[in-house]
């Protein structure tokens, strides 16, 4: 059975008892499912974001009580610069970027309206096409960059040692 990796940055608990719900229903109804890691701060998400692979993240603007939306910024900052897989931003404050991080890979979503099933459904249909397996930062290309690194390039440095080449 296939397993999604789903990154879920959200403070509140009840926010994350509906998402832990709706998987938990879907993971029952498909053959694909859902394994998820809950982050609940900025710290924690970042750390994750840099070290783990995810084909997924459900990622919330504001992380503690009165804050602004600077730690969701940021954390979607950090997804673009270190990974490759889609975002879908639930948050009651969503008009605060509503002109920002315009881009198919990154959804914006009301908290009040969104159907977490549907965005589940979404997640599995980019999955099911290929997107993350090739693209992420984990993934096929990925993979055989290593492999033309440690197969070919590694094996010949003396080449590159002994010929001058301009490193642009």
């Amino acid at each position: 059975m296939e397993k999604i990796k789903l990154l879920i940055v959200e403070d509140e608990d009840d926010q994350i008892e509906v998402y832990e719900d709706s998987i938990k229903d879907f993971n029952n109804e498909n053959e694909i499912n859902f394994i998820y890691e809950i982050c609940r701060n900025e710290k924690d998400a970042l750390f994750a974001i840099e070290n783990k692979n995810f084909d997924a993240a459900f990622i919330d603007l504001s992380l503690s009580e009165g804050t602004s939306t600077e730690e969701g910024r940021n954390l979607l900052n950090a997804i673009q610069n270190n990974s490759r897989y889609p975002i879908f931003v639930v948050s009651g404050q969503i008009q605060n970027i509503a002109h920002e991080f315009n881009n198919s890979f990154i959804s914006k979503h009301d908290r009040s309206e969104v159907d977490t099933n549907e965005l589940l459904i979404n997640i599995k249909s980019i999955y099911e096409k290929g997107i993350t397996k090739v693209l992420n930062s984990k993934g096929l290309i990925e993979n055989h960059l290593n492999k033309i690194f440690w197969n070919q390039f590694s094996r010949s440095r003396k080449y590159w040692d002994n010929h001058f080449l301009e490193k642009d």
